[in-house]
Parts: structure tokens; C-alpha cells; sequence
């Protein structure tokens, strides 16, 4: 009976160690992912596709006078937008959209400038800012989401090493990223689908569209 005892006793044990680890990992991974840098005068500030809050932050960045220029990524359509435009029904794109907020909030369109061809990924924006800048030794400013902020330093890391003389990549502060994540549900969203994306490009894996 005692053997019993301890068997159940060491059983136990072992689920609170894998409770209080599996509660840590969840707690130490919005840090881990949060890891915006601090601006510094640079040559281009390059705003991500996704949210709009990110063509807010580099309105509000440029206007600041980190940078000359904005560098708007043009992301491929998405298939229900496809659906719409084929049936007559227009949506603003995503660089339409980035462009009309960063002038609305002081940017000349002089100073906003379209790159890539239907990117599908962070990564394809990563080649696609290659490509535009090939040959040049730039300081970056790379805007997005703040759970994003580790996986794009990553990959434009990797991808320009030989185009970017220094980068740092932005979190905009206008999307919620509470410590407490997993009280959030599209922060809780965002951080499971970051640490899957995450994990994926590290093993090699990555996503480009047809026009590449």
C-alpha cells in the first residue's frame, strides 16, 4: 500500500511540474514575442501587410522624422476579395487602404512608394524589399504587429543582410497586446498562430505566390 502511496504521490508531482511549466511557457511567450526596437533615423520605413494600425504607427513615425520615405507592401488578393472584384463589387487593397490612412495623417503621396507583386508572406515581402533596394546599404524601419515583431526581424534579417546596413522592426502600439494574452482572444489568437508561423520558417518552411 505505501509503494501505492508514493507511485500516486510521484504521479501528481509530475502533472503540477507539467501544469506550472506548461503555465510559464504560456506566460514568458507574449515577452518573448514582444520585442519591438526602438526607432532611429533611418533611410525607408517599411510597413508591413496586415492591420491598418501599422500604416497608423508609420504615419506617426514618419511624421516624426525618422524617415524620408514610406515603403507600402502591396499583399496579394485574398480569395474572397477575388470573388468581389469578379462579380463587380470593389474592396479597397491593402496598399490602397495603407495609402489612404498615411495620407490622411500627413504623408505626401510623394513620399509613399508600392513594392512587391502580390506577396503572399512575410517572406515574399522580405525579397520583394530585396529586390527594390538591391545593391544599397540601408537603415530600416520595418513596421507591423507587435506579436509579429520577432518573426519579421528574423526573416528581413536573413533575407537583405547584404541590402540592410541596419534594421529595426516596430510594434505598432495601437493593436492590444495585454501581458496577460490568453485573457484576450485575438491576442491569444495571434500568439498561437506566431509561435506555429515561427516554427515552421525555422525548420525551412515558407509561402510565396505565383508571381515569384
Amino acid at each position: 500500500m505505501g509503494c501505492v502511496k508514493r507511485c500516486l504521490l510521484i504521479v501528481v508531482a509530475v502533472h503540477l511540474v507539467l501544469v506550472l511549466l506548461v503555465a510559464g511557457i504560456f506566460a514568458g511567450a507574449g515577452v518573448w514575442l514582444r520585442t519591438s526596437d526602438e526607432p532611429i533615423a533611418a533611410d525607408i520605413i517599411v510597413v508591413l501587410a496586415g492591420a491598418p494600425e501599422r500604416a497608423f504607427y508609420a504615419a506617426d513615425i514618419y511624421r516624426q522624422g525618422y524617415a524620408p520615405i514610406v515603403f507600402v507592401s502591396r499583399p496579394i488578393r485574398e480569395k474572397g476579395q477575388s470573388m468581389l472584384d469578379e462579380v463587380g463589387i470593389s474592396m479597397p487593397s491593402s496598399e490602397e487602404i495603407y495609402t489612404r490612412v498615411l495620407i490622411h495623417k500627413g504623408v505626401p503621396a510623394s513620399k509613399i512608394k508600392v513594392f512587391g507583386t502580390s506577396s503572399l508572406s512575410t517572406y515574399e515581402e522580405a525579397l520583394a524589399l530585396r529586390d527594390e533596394i538591391k545593391g544599397k546599404q540601408l537603415r530600416v524601419l520595418v513596421v507591423t504587429s507587435p506579436f509579429h515583431v520577432r518573426r519579421s526581424r528574423i526573416i528581413f534579417r536573413n533575407a537583405l543582410k547584404d541590402e540592410i546596413k541596419e534594421l529595426r522592426v516596430l510594434g505598432d502600439p495601437y493593436e492590444p497586446f495585454p501581458a496577460k494574452w490568453w485573457t484576450n482572444q485575438d491576442a491569444a489568437r495571434n500568439v498561437m498562430l506566431e509561435g506555429m508561423k515561427l516554427m515552421f520558417y525555422q525548420l525551412g518552411g515558407s509561402f510565396l505566390s505565383h508571381a515569384r
